[in-house]
C-alpha cells in the first residue's frame, strides 16, 4: 500500500479543523480514522473542548461537549426528572399519577394493566369447559397406558369425534367416549376415523340419490 502524500495529510488536517473529521474525510476520499490518526501523530486536537455549566436544579458544575444533545441543562437524570414531569390518567381506574417525562407509564399499576388485558368476550374452549378434568380422569383411569399398544401414553382420544356432538361437551367428554393412547396410535386412530366417516358420508349420499331416483 502506498503512503499518502504529505500534501494530502496537511490538507486533510486543515479541513478537519474547519469542517470536522467526517466531512474532511469525505472531501479528501479517505476514512475518518486515518484523519484522526494523523492529527494524533501531529499532536493536534480536533475535538472542541468541553464547557463547564451549572445544573439548573442543584447548581452542580458539569462538563458538556458542544453539540452533545444530552444533559445540556441538568447534571443527571434525577435532576431532570424533578422538573420535567407530567400527569397521566390511568385508563383503567382513572387515577392521576405524576411521572418523570422519561418514565411515563400508561397505567398507574400492574393490576390496572392486567385488567385492561382481560377479554370481556373470551372465545369458547376448544374441547369444552370440563375437558381438563375429563382428560385427567381418563389418564388416571388407564394409568397412562395406551389402550392399543399397551405402551406409556399421555394423549386422550375421542372414540366418537368431538365435532359430531354439536357442541354438547358433556356427552362428548364422557369417560365412555375417551381412551388413553400414545402419540403414534392417536395419529393412526384419527386417520382411521376420518376414512371411516368419509366412507359413511359417501354411502349416505349414494343412498339419498338412489331414493330420490326411485321416488
Amino acid at each position: 500500500m502506498r503512503p499518502y502524500p504529505q500534501s494530502l495529510r496537511d490538507k486533510a488536517i486543515s479541513d478537519a479543523k474547519t469542517i470536522g473529521t467526517c466531512k474532511a474525510a469525505a472531501l479528501n476520499g479517505i476514512s475518518p480514522q486515518v484523519i484522526v490518526r494523523w492529527c494524533t501523530q501531529a499532536g493536534i486536537r480536533i475535538f472542541k473542548p468541553a464547557q463547564k455549566i451549572a445544573c439548573g436544579v442543584c447548581g452542580k458544575s458539569f462538563s458538556v461537549r458542544p453539540g452533545n444533545p444530552h444533559n445540556r441543562r441538568f447534571c443527571s437524570t434525577a435532576c431532570r426528572s424533578t422538573t420535567e414531569r407530567v400527569d397521566v390518567k390511568c385508563p383503567t381506574c382513572g387515577k392521576i399519577t405524576n411521572y418523570a417525562r422519561s418514565q411515563v407509564h400508561k397505567f398507574c399499576s400492574h393490576p390496572c394493566y392486567a385488567k385492561s388485558n382481560i377479554n370481556p368476550n373470551p372465545a369458547p374452549k376448544r374441547r369444552g369447559a370440563n375437558w381438563k378434568s375429563a382428560r385427567k380422569a381418563c389418564l388416571q383411569r388407564s394409568g397412562g397406558i395406551c389402550c392399543i399398544c399397551k405402551r406409556p401414553g399421555n394423549d386422550v382420544h375421542h372414540v366418537i369425534p368431538f365435532k359430531y356432538f354439536g357442541g354438547d361437551y358433556i356427552r362428548a367428554n364422557d369417560q365412555t367416549n375417551l381412551e388413553t393412547v400414545c402419540g403414534p396410535c392417536h395419529y393412526e386412530a384419527e386417520r382411521g376415523l376420518r376414512f371411516m366417516y368419509k366412507v359413511i358420508a359417501i354411502l349416505e349420499r349414494q343412498t339419498a340419490e338412489r331414493d330420490h331416483q326411485n321416488n
